[in-house]
């Protein structure tokens, strides 16, 4: 930041777009109030721009060059992800940009391209995984993300549990859970 001429006395500024609430199994506007205490240590002020979560994936299927998302530069959202095929294909391939995909920001970088394609006309599933690890790679090196967090499925599995059913989707209220 500093190379960049910014510092916590002349801050870069930013708006992100986040959820009042998470997806049922986070804290997303404490979560999202951390990042912005941390950011502002080396030079970035971030502002919220707070909608309801429905709000938040609708503004990240438009994507950043949507007219919704004037003066917004990031988002900061939660969302689950069947495999990592889909997960790599639908962020960050330039052919996924809206209305296709949910490469939101409208990153392109054909290499990365190069190696999703290959790995989608692979049927080897050692292959894929090689290739996937390998376009993961370029996506951490471009610094594309920034990655906040691993947002797992809790699962019940004791006897002493109690009062918890299972959903039968992502989002869990754990309010109902009882043990022994």
């Amino acid at each position: 930041m500093k190379e960049a001429g910014y510092s916590p006395d002349k801050p870069l500024k930013t708006t992100f777009v986040i959820a009042q609430g998470g997806t049922g199994q986070m804290l997303s506007l404490p979560m999202n109030e951390f990042l912005q205490q941390s950011f502002k240590e080396i030079g970035i002020d971030i502002e919220f721009k707070v909608v309801e979560l429905e709000a938040l994936y609708t503004y990240w299927r438009k994507g950043a060059k949507d007219e919704s998302m004037a003066g917004v530069t990031a988002n900061n959202i939660a969302y689950v992800t069947s495999d990592p095929l889909y997960a790599i294909v639908r962020f960050f391939h330039s052919g996924q940009v809206a209305p296709v995909g949910v490469n939101w920001g409208w990153y392109s970088n054909s290499k990365v391209d190069t190696v999703i394609d290959e790995a989608k006309r692979t049927f080897d599933p050692k292959k894929q995984d090689e290739l996937l690890a390998k376009a993961h790679e370029m996506v951490v090196d471009d610094a594309v993300l920034v990655w906040v967090v691993h947002d797992t499925n809790p699962h019940a599995l004791s006897r002493k549990i109690k009062s918890f059913v299972q959903a039968q989707h992502w989002f869990q209220d754990l309010t109902t859970i009882a043990a022994d």
